[in-house]
């Protein structure tokens, strides 16, 4: 995961403490939503274990990762291995 959160801080210039904000400021929404994408369905982690690590309910996660896949549909990012 800590690769994962590498990337999407290089891409938004944001620190990693953004990614697990609050904040509905739309770079850390967006980077939140990119992590959880690429978390969740190019990792495999399970939506339970990333909403306790974000301190939110699983279908919150749910939502993010919908916001992510939007982004990356957009944007075309891609997850460097």
């Amino acid at each position: 995961m800590g690769k994962v959160e590498e990337e999407v801080c290089e891409i938004y210039g944001i620190e990693i403490s953004d990614i697990y904000s609050k904040s509905r400021q739309k770079i850390r929404a967006d980077a939140r939503g990119l992590f959880c994408y690429w978390a969740v369905r190019e990792l495999g982690h399970a939506l339970t274990d990333l909403a306790k690590r974000l301190n939110m309910t699983p279908p919150g996660v749910s939502n993010v990762v919908k916001r992510g896949e939007q982004i990356v549909r957009k944007q075309s990012h891609q997850l460097l291995e």
